[in-house]
């Protein structure tokens, strides 16, 4: 038996609709894949971070142990060797920062299968600020430390310390608040 097939003629203006329903599901892929693409300009501020990371590091690196050689041939005293390492502990967790940001971007925008330990696991945008949040607390009271230890003038050091506290404080609220709220 043969199959007896009908044909009608499509009408004009369902011929056209199809083809603008074509046109625009292949400008709507187009569009797709350069907004995917465009992922990537987040290249740029990873590797400036990293870039940074590294020379911060390498930088406060060098410095310490030209404190450390001074230190030992009796050039520098404890309370100036103390100051300078408590400094250099605080740019060493700068460096820290600038690094975490670069991986933080990385794994979020480009490359989110990174070997890295669980609490550097960085998921979401609030994962990064809670991080970041941890570790400038940290730098600031390290710098508090630092002023304490320089032998800061006692007015200023409880300016220094009450503005470093409140600003703790507020990262505290931050995260325990507005980034925890959002995971729920």
């Amino acid at each position: 038996m043969a199959k007896i097939e009908i044909h009608e003629p499509e009408c004009e203006d369902c011929a056209a609709a199809k083809a603008e329903a074509r046109k625009e599901r292949r400008y709507a892929a187009r569009a797709h894949r350069i907004a995917g693409q465009t992922r990537f300009i987040t290249a740029i501020p990873c590797v400036g971070l990293f870039i940074a990371a590294i020379a911060l590091t390498i930088s406060t690196l060098i410095s310490t142990i030209q404190v450390t050689i001074e230190v030992a041939q009796g050039h520098v005293g404890m309370q100036d060797m103390l100051v300078d390492y408590i400094e250099y502990a605080d740019f060493f967790l700068l460096a820290v920062v600038l690094y975490i940001m670069s991986i933080g971007l990385y794994s979020l925008f480009i490359d989110h299968d990174i070997d890295m330990p669980a609490w550097l696991k960085i998921d979401t945008l609030d994962d990064l600020k809670e991080l970041l949040v941890g570790v400038i607390g940290v730098v600031m009271a390290v710098y508090f430390l630092g002023r304490l230890i320089h032998g800061t003038e006692p007015l200023d050091l409880l300016f220094i310390g009450l503005s470093t506290a409140a600003v703790i404080v507020a990262l505290a609220y931050f995260v325990k608040h507005v980034i925890s709220s959002h995971g729920e």
